[in-house]
This record gives C-alpha cells, structure tokens and sequence, in this order.
C-alpha cells in the first residue's frame, strides 16, 4: 500500500486483521493482513458478479435475492441497479464493523447503498442464512473473501462443499440462481454443483485485467 492511502479504521477478525483506507475523496480499499482483499480502483468481479446473476434470474415479479459478504458494497450496488423496485435484497456480513463502514467512512463507495428501502443486513454467517432458509431465496450471490479452490472440499462446512450446496439448493425457490464468485476455474467444485441437484452450470470468465476470475452460476 502506498503512503496516499490513509488508514481510516481497522479490526480483527476471523479471518484476519482488516483495514479501510482511503486515497483522496473516492477510492477506497479494504485489505486483510496487509494485502489488498478490495478496492473501489478494481470491481469488476463484484460487477459481473452481481449482473450475471441477476441476469440468470431473469424476470420476476418480487424478486428476494440474498448476498453474502458486504465489502465496499459494490456487489450490493450493481445488483440494485439491475433489480426491479419491487425486489427485496438480504445482505449477510459476518463482521458488524464492515457494516458501519458502509453506513459510514465507505457508503460513498457503494453511492449509499445501504440506505436503499430495498435492501437489509444481517450481521450473520451466510452459511447458517443458507442452512435456515427453506425455498426462500430467487438468487443467492456469494462474494466472500476467499472463494472455492482445489482445498475447499477437505473443510467440513465450508459454503463449498457438497453438503454446503446442497442447503443452497433447499434454500433457492425452484428455478433460483446461485451465483458464486471465485478466484479461478475449479473443475472438482464445478461437478459439485450437479451432485448437488443444480443444472445448467457454467463457469463465465470475467473481464481482463481481473486475472482468471470466474463467476459460477447453477440453477435449482
């Protein structure tokens, strides 16, 4: 990190010690033990997250679309730019101090997002969200800190394993969408997804520039 960027707060948390800075009046960035986790200079992966996903959905009427994992709120931005007024968005961040950054020192990241009548947070694992929801969600978007990877089965409930993906698939309404982003394709976690009971599965390559990032979409 270079010395424009100020350091406006940081915490520690499970998964390590998260930092939000700022450079001028506009960029932010949010890093974890000191590597950058994100930042308003890059997002097209939370973007074409949040637009593929919504896009797969396809027209409905009232929408109920569930994200886990808050950041910047830029997945949570986009997908409100692409929902109708009708739609009802849950945001589940597990650490309550990325919650009021976005309220807060970072809501110009995400245009004020959370203050859209349409949107909720809940200060929760996304995992229990997912394991307590019965056919209640249309989309669910994943845009975690970490993403699947080849090391992702060996966790014993980790949102991508195969008993994780199969409480998404109880959770999704029939013909819902599961959205999740990852780092890179990973052909084990991709069968996963129809072990699971999902179909029409496909691994979409983003945008340039953001390495070999996938966003993987399934349908219940």
């Amino acid at each position: 990190m270079t010395d424009s960027w100020e350091t406006l707060d940081r915490i520690e948390s499970d998964e390590g010690r998260l930092e939000l800075c700022r450079r001028g009046e506009s960029e932010f960035l949010i890093t974890i033990d000191d590597g950058t986790l994100m930042s308003t200079t890059s997002t097209s992966s939370e973007e074409g997250l949040a637009t593929l996903g919504c896009a797969a959905m396809g027209q409905r009427q009232h929408p109920q679309v569930l994200i886990g994992g808050l950041g910047l709120g830029i997945t949570l931005r986009t997908s409100l730019d692409c929902l109708p007024v009708s739609a009802k968005v849950t945001v589940a961040e597990i650490n309550s101090p990325v919650v009021q950054w976005c309220h807060g020192l970072a809501a110009k990241a995400s245009d004020h997002a959370l203050e859209d009548p349409r949107v909720t947070v809940v200060v929760e694992d996304v995992r229990e969200v997912i394991r307590t929801s019965r056919q209640r969600w249309d989309c669910i978007l994943l845009d975690l800190y970490e993403g699947p990877h080849s090391q992702s089965q060996g966790l014993s409930d980790h949102c991508y394993t195969l008993k994780a993906m199969k409480h998404a698939i109880g959770a999704l309404k029939n013909g819902g969408v599961y959205a999740i982003w990852a780092e890179g394709h990973d052909p084990p976690f991709e069968r996963r997804f129809r072990l699971a009971g999902f179909r029409d599965v496909q691994a979409k390559h983003l945008a340039k520039g953001e390495g070999d990032h996938v966003v993987y979409l399934a349908h219940k």
